[in-house]
C-alpha cells in the first residue's frame, strides 16, 4: 500500500477508467510512492498543483 489516496473514476459503459493521484508535488517522498503505482505503459507522471 502507497499510503496515498487514489481515486478511480470510470464511464458508465465503456469500461474506461483513470486514477488520480493526489500528492504534494513538492514532497519528493510522496512523488516517489506515485511513480512506483503509476501504470508501467504511462511514459510522464503528470503533476498538477491545486496551490492557490
Amino acid at each position: 500500500m502507497s499510503g496515498l489516496i487514489a481515486p478511480r473514476v470510470g464511464h458508465v459503459g465503456d469500461g474506461n477508467s483513470h486514477l488520480a493521484i493526489l500528492v504534494d508535488p513538492d514532497s519528493d517522498d510522496e512523488m516517489d510512492r506515485a511513480r512506483a503505482i503509476w501504470p508501467p505503459r504511462s511514459t510522464r507522471l503528470p503533476c498538477h498543483s491545486a496551490a492557490p
